[in-house]
């Protein structure tokens, strides 16, 4: 049998809507990404007074999941405490037991509430950007809100986090520390980047 043209037309056009449907579908549906499975790292840098000297620091990669379903991203990452180097052993301790009080509070967590961009991140297989963030930050059993800008690459079934912030210590309950007859200013810049797997689900 043999069939008009008009239905021939009708039928390939069909087929790829629904194609383009299902792709679309796909693309706006539920990612996530494992960020225990990737790589990273995390940073720190804090000014001290009166020599206006930079304490730079460095602690484990970041772990933990995030999951992107339509227009919302959800999920928390965390660091330990424990992990944290100032690139002096002294101070390191004095950090982490006195000022951090880490046998109390082990872990920095930080949960994503907003990413900008989201569309792209997950439409496109080759994508890069700077986009703002926004999320809580848990640091000495304190909770706050926090913002900031990250830069996100997609490149295949891979995508690239590099987020930073600035904090002020006080709105955490940490003690301004001092070590050595140099004291920490409040502000405390952070730097956290990962690169992991993005998979649909």
């Amino acid at each position: 049998m043999k069939f008009p043209s008009s239905a021939v037309f009708l039928f390939v056009a069909a087929g790829a809507s629904s194609l383009m449907l299902a792709a679309t579908a796909s693309a706006a549906g539920k990612w996530v990404i494992p960020v225990d499975e990737g790589t990273g790292s995390t940073e720190f840098v804090a000014v001290g007074n009166p020599t206006a000297i930079r304490i730079r620091g460095t602690a484990e990669r970041p772990k933990g999941k995030l999951t992107i379903d339509g227009a919302s991203v959800s999920g928390t990452i965390t660091v330990p405490v424990a992990s944290f180097d100032s690139g002096l052993a002294l101070r390191n301790q004095h950090m982490k037991q006195k000022y951090m009080e880490v046998d109390k509070y082990p872990d920095v967590a930080f949960s994503l509430t907003s990413l900008g961009s989201l569309d792209k991140v997950t439409e496109s297989k080759d994508f890069s950007s700077e986009v703002p963030f926004d999320g809580k930050l848990k640091i000495h059993g304190v909770e706050k809100g926090v913002q900031g800008k990250a830069k996100v690459a997609r490149k295949g079934d891979s995508v690239s986090v590099a987020a930073a912030m600035k904090i002020n210590i006080r709105d955490f309950n940490i003690e301004v520390p001092t070590f050595a007859g140099v004291t920490v200013t409040n502000d405390v810049d952070i730097k956290v980047e990962f690169t992991a797997p993005m998979r649909a689900q």
